[in-house]
């Protein structure tokens, strides 16, 4: 059995994305929001910040927009994840390492 799919469905992560690249060469890679919603959920409740998530506007804001980065041109991601970097609050820096090795 010979696979050959032009377009595979991953979950953003760039462990993923480049395995398939590896492994079918010209495959489309298109990322599920979904999956990529609930591994940052994971993400800010490993962080100890579900609670202040519910009520840091601040906070929940910046981080959605982190999140809304997979709607951005992927030639622009650079340039906006920088801007965001810049408003995000300390105790956020781990999220924001965090989705910079796996998803930028």
């Amino acid at each position: 059995i010979s696979l050959r799919p032009s377009k595979i469905l991953t979950d953003f992560e760039i462990a993923a994305i480049n395995a398939s690249n590896e492994e079918f060469p010209g495959v489309i890679n298109k990322g599920c929001l979904f999956h990529l919603g609930q591994s940052g959920w994971r993400k800010i409740q490993e962080c100890g910040l579900a609670v202040q998530y519910g009520s840091d506007e601040h906070l929940s804001l910046i981080l959605r927009y982190l999140f809304a980065l997979a709607f951005v041109p992927s030639s622009e991601i650079p340039i906006a994840f920088d801007i965001l970097k810049s408003s995000i609050p300390p105790e956020a820096n781990e999220i924001v390492q965090w989705f910079e090795e796996n998803y930028v």
